[in-house]
């Protein structure tokens, strides 16, 4: 994900559009003054990995949610029930000891991938 970030005191942040990989026409008239991209995490399952992984006592987990920055809040606090001891069934099914389920052959062919593929450019 690119982010666009104006000068114009009004700042007009967007995605950029993959199938352009140009900003909306709305942001045309516009210069970007800076710009920021990272690296999202993604699991096989295209799943998020919350909670303790069995062997690593005392390490929990929170990665690879697509939506990182919407969904940072609800994640913490889950985070923070399941580090607290208290239940959180909602994590239930991001368990990352799922990753012991995964097919091999699954496994190996999403390792073969190009980090890249779906990376605008």
């Amino acid at each position: 994900m690119i982010l666009l970030r104006t000068a114009a005191p009004t700042r007009c942040e967007r995605r950029v559009k993959p199938e352009t990989g140009r900003p909306p026409a709305s942001c045309s008239r516009r210069s970007a003054s800076s710009a920021w991209c990272g690296l999202q995490a993604q699991s096989l399952d295209d799943l998020p990995f919350i909670g303790s992984f069995s062997g690593l006592e005392g390490l929990t987990l929170a990665l690879g949610s697509w939506y990182g920055f919407a969904l940072s809040p609800a994640i913490g606090s889950f985070v923070a029930d399941h580090v607290a001891g208290r239940p959180t069934p909602e994590l239930d099914q991001l368990t990352p000891n799922r990753i012991a389920q995964f097919d091999p052959a699954q496994v190996a062919a999403f390792l073969a991938e190009p980090a890249t593929a779906n990376v605008v450019a």
